[in-house]
């Protein structure tokens, strides 16, 4: 069963965590993240480039 977190009042449900990684299901939250981080040419280079606004 996964342990939760609750980081700054929202209840974050882990999946794996380590002394120096915490891996954790992705949520609404990160969706402005997530697409800067795809419509990054820089980042993308490796993928062929980044996303437009509606690939993402």
């Amino acid at each position: 069963m996964n342990k939760g977190k609750i980081i700054y009042g929202v209840h974050i449900n882990m999946i794996f965590e380590t002394e120096r990684l915490y891996l954790r299901e992705m949520n609404q939250a990160d969706f402005h993240s997530l697409c800067q981080i795809l419509q990054d040419e820089d980042t993308m280079y490796a993928y062929e480039g980044a996303f437009s606004d509606e690939e993402v």
